[in-house]
């Protein structure tokens, strides 16, 4: 059985049927039963620590739980419910400093062989049907003045567990920016701003930044693929975007 101290993590839909096991609402209050062999957590957020700590004090296994790559048709920030979640009891896909199930999985290449030919078509899907995170934005629609060399540079929300896990700070979006001017001068870059904070919910690493005649803070909400297929260079700082770029082949 799984233990859940998480509000959050408990109100997810159908939470029973992702873990694929059954649940239990725990306490740090109240005594833990001995069914439960397992405590859920969200990540590498700071609440996470307490509940790691005390499992493994006690000898429970951990389970870290994150948004699944396609996560739902609107931005779980407005409450949308999700259609995916990961789980990982090894570590989490976007902490650079140890290794993940996720990492393990691509390491088993003999496995990924036979499953090659399915991977394609999945990404060739996620490609042709514009899939992505989030689902609520349009397609990109290109106005008179696009122009054929944009180099794409991708924001993230300031503070993301993914950032701060990657490796990477505000000084690195700034070394970032200045690296696509500098090894673009021919092109027009486009800052794309995060869905999240497009919503108000958050703020990002460029959000003070003023557009110029050649710097473009593209405030747009477009479906990624469909903006990947107007730009010829995509610059991330683990983002999922960048995955999404190499999917559809642009240099990343």
């Amino acid at each position: 059985m799984i233990g859940i101290f998480s509000s959050g993590i408990w109100r997810i839909p159908f939470l029973r049927n992702f873990l694929a096991q059954p649940c239990q609402k725990l306490s740090l209050q109240r005594p833990v039963a001995d069914a439960v062999t397992t405590i859920a957590v969200w990540g590498y957020r700071p609440n996470t620590r307490q509940p790691v700590a005390w499992a493994r004090s006690v000898g429970k296994s951990v389970l870290r739980l994150e948004d699944g790559y396609i996560r739902s048709l609107d931005l779980g920030v407005n409450g949308a419910p999700p259609f995916s979640l990961v789980l990982d009891r090894l570590g989490i896909y976007y902490d650079a400093n140890r290794p993940s199930e996720l990492e393990k999985m691509i390491q088993e290449r003999e496995v990924n062989q036979r499953l090659a030919d399915d991977a394609k078509r999945a990404m060739s899907i996620i490609v042709e049907q514009d899939l992505s995170k989030y689902n609520q934005a349009p397609a990109f629609v290109a106005g008179a003045c696009a122009t054929s060399n944009v180099v794409l540079v991708i924001d993230q929300t300031l503070g993301d567990m993914s950032v701060t896990y990657g490796n990477a700070g505000p000084n690195n979006f700034v070394l970032m920016l200045e690296a696509a001017i500098r090894e673009n001068p021919g092109a027009v870059v486009w800052i794309k701003v995060h869905p999240d904070v497009l919503q108000g919910k958050k703020s990002g690493y460029y959000h003070s930044f003023q557009s110029t005649h050649r710097i473009h803070l593209m405030a747009d909400d477009v479906s990624p693929q469909s903006l990947l297929r107007h730009v010829s260079r995509v610059y991330v700082m683990t983002s999922q975007y960048g995955f999404e770029a190499l999917m559809a082949g642009k240099p990343v």
